[in-house]
Protein backbone atom coordinates (compact mmCIF):
# COMPACT_ATOMS: atom_id res chain seq x y z
CA UNK A 1 0.00 0.00 0.00
CA UNK A 2 1.04 3.56 -0.84
CA UNK A 3 2.10 5.99 1.76
CA UNK A 4 3.11 9.31 2.15
CA UNK A 5 6.17 10.01 4.37
CA UNK A 6 4.99 13.52 5.81
CA UNK A 7 1.72 10.91 7.77
CA UNK A 8 3.97 7.60 8.26
CA UNK A 9 4.60 7.42 12.34
CA UNK A 10 4.91 4.55 14.96
CA UNK A 11 5.96 1.10 13.46
CA UNK A 12 5.08 2.39 9.75
CA UNK A 13 7.54 4.90 9.70
CA UNK A 14 10.19 2.62 11.55
CA UNK A 15 9.66 -0.18 8.75
CA UNK A 16 9.93 2.73 6.38
CA UNK A 17 13.50 3.74 8.24
CA UNK A 18 14.53 -0.02 7.36
CA UNK A 19 13.74 0.06 4.15
CA UNK A 20 15.52 3.76 3.11
CA UNK A 21 18.44 1.80 5.11
CA UNK A 22 18.79 -0.82 2.39
CA UNK A 23 16.32 -3.34 4.79
CA UNK A 24 16.88 -5.73 7.68
CA UNK A 25 20.33 -6.70 7.93
CA UNK A 26 23.47 -7.18 9.59
CA UNK A 27 25.01 -3.81 9.09
CA UNK A 28 21.99 -1.90 11.00
CA UNK A 29 22.06 -4.49 13.78
CA UNK A 30 25.72 -3.71 14.52
CA UNK A 31 25.17 -0.29 14.27
CA UNK A 32 22.16 0.44 16.47
CA UNK A 33 23.20 -2.32 18.44
CA UNK A 34 19.78 -3.91 18.36
CA UNK A 35 19.29 -7.87 18.33
CA UNK A 36 16.06 -7.65 16.06
CA UNK A 37 13.57 -5.57 13.95
CA UNK A 38 11.19 -5.52 16.91
CA UNK A 39 13.75 -3.27 18.82
CA UNK A 40 14.53 -0.92 15.98
CA UNK A 41 12.60 2.35 17.15
CA UNK A 42 14.24 5.24 15.39
CA UNK A 43 10.90 7.38 15.44
CA UNK A 44 11.03 6.68 19.30
CA UNK A 45 14.47 5.80 20.89
CA UNK A 46 17.39 8.10 20.62
CA UNK A 47 19.64 5.67 20.99
CA UNK A 48 18.68 4.17 17.32
CA UNK A 49 17.25 7.37 15.33
CA UNK A 50 20.17 9.73 16.61
CA UNK A 51 22.71 8.01 15.11
CA UNK A 52 20.86 7.96 11.79
CA UNK A 53 20.81 12.36 12.43
CA UNK A 54 24.40 12.30 13.12
CA UNK A 55 24.98 10.19 9.89
CA UNK A 56 23.20 11.98 7.27
CA UNK A 57 23.47 15.32 8.97
CA UNK A 58 19.76 16.21 9.23
CA UNK A 59 18.65 19.04 10.65
CA UNK A 60 16.10 19.43 13.05
CA UNK A 61 14.72 23.16 14.44
CA UNK A 62 11.64 24.04 16.13
CA UNK A 63 8.77 24.45 13.78
CA UNK A 64 5.85 25.93 16.00
CA UNK A 65 5.16 25.68 19.50
CA UNK A 66 3.87 22.23 19.36
CA UNK A 67 6.13 20.66 16.33
CA UNK A 68 9.60 20.22 14.55
CA UNK A 69 10.96 20.45 11.49
CA UNK A 70 13.77 18.23 9.70
CA UNK A 71 15.79 18.69 6.79
CA UNK A 72 18.28 16.33 4.55
CA UNK A 73 20.24 18.35 2.38
CA UNK A 74 21.03 16.08 -0.71
CA UNK A 75 23.16 18.27 -2.67
CA UNK A 76 21.12 21.29 -2.69
CA UNK A 77 17.77 19.18 -3.09
CA UNK A 78 16.29 19.98 0.27
CA UNK A 79 13.65 17.48 1.68
CA UNK A 80 11.74 19.12 4.57
CA UNK A 81 9.29 17.34 6.70
CA UNK A 82 7.37 18.20 10.22
CA UNK A 83 6.32 15.98 12.78
CA UNK A 84 5.23 16.15 16.96
CA UNK A 85 8.98 15.22 18.00
CA UNK A 86 12.28 15.67 16.92
CA UNK A 87 12.80 11.88 15.72
CA UNK A 88 9.68 11.94 13.82
CA UNK A 89 10.53 14.61 11.87
CA UNK A 90 14.28 13.87 11.11
CA UNK A 91 13.15 9.94 10.12
CA UNK A 92 10.37 11.59 8.17
CA UNK A 93 12.98 13.44 6.46
CA UNK A 94 15.48 10.52 6.17
CA UNK A 95 13.17 8.46 4.28
CA UNK A 96 11.85 11.26 1.93
CA UNK A 97 15.22 11.93 1.23
CA UNK A 98 16.14 8.47 0.19
CA UNK A 99 12.69 7.00 -1.16
CA UNK A 100 11.08 10.29 -2.28
CA UNK A 101 7.72 11.61 -1.06
CA UNK A 102 5.70 8.35 -1.39
CA UNK A 103 6.58 5.15 -0.67
CA UNK A 104 5.23 1.40 -0.58
CA UNK A 105 4.76 -0.91 2.28
CA UNK A 106 3.49 -3.79 3.51
CA UNK A 107 -0.02 -3.13 5.62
Amino acid sequence: MKHEVAELEGALLDAAVVLALGGWGNEIAVATGCCSAVNFRPSLYWEHGGQIIERERLHCIPASPDGWASFADDWGTERVQYGPTPLIAAMRAFVCSKLGDEIELPD
